[in-house]
C-alpha cells in the first residue's frame, strides 16, 4: 500500500508541476501583449507627429516657392572682379555659397525621399 500511494504522489507531482508551468505561462502573456500594443501605440503617435511635421514642411516650401515675403534685393554696388577676386571675405563668402547650395540641393533629396513614402492624399 506504501508503494502505491508512493507512486501516486510522485505521479501527482509530475502532473502538477507542468500545470505550474502552463499557468506561469498564460499570467507572462498578457504582460507582454500590454507591453506590445503600448509600443505599437508610441510607433503610431510618432508616425502621426512626424506626418503633421512634414506638412508644415511643404505648406512653408510652397509659401517659399510662391515667393511669399520675398522682396527684391537691394541693387549692389559696381566693383571691378579682381579686386574681389583678391579678397579673403569674398573667397570665404564664396565657399559658405557654395556650401549652403550642397545643403539646400541634400534637403531637398531628402524631402523628395520623404514625399515618396507618404501614400498619396
Amino acid at each position: 500500500m506504501q508503494r502505491w500511494f508512493k507512486r501516486l504522489q510522485s505521479l501527482s507531482w509530475m502532473i502538477i508541476i507542468p500545470l505550474l508551468i502552463i499557468l506561469l505561462w498564460q499570467s507572462a502573456a498578457p504582460a507582454q501583449t500590454s507591453r506590445l500594443d503600448s509600443r505599437v501605440a508610441r510607433l503610431e503617435n510618432e508616425n502621426s507627429q512626424l506626418r503633421s511635421r512634414i506638412g508644415r514642411l511643404e505648406t512653408q516650401i510652397s509659401r517659399l516657392g510662391r515667393g511669399a515675403g520675398l522682396t527684391a534685393p537691394a541693387p549692389l554696388p559696381e566693383v571691378r572682379t579682381s579686386d574681389l577676386a583678391n579678397d579673403p571675405m569674398f573667397e570665404r563668402l564664396a565657399t559658405l555659397v557654395i556650401e549652403t547650395r550642397e545643403r539646400v540641393s541634400a534637403l531637398e533629396e531628402r524631402l523628395a525621399g520623404i514625399e515618396a513614402r507618404l501614400p498619396p492624399t
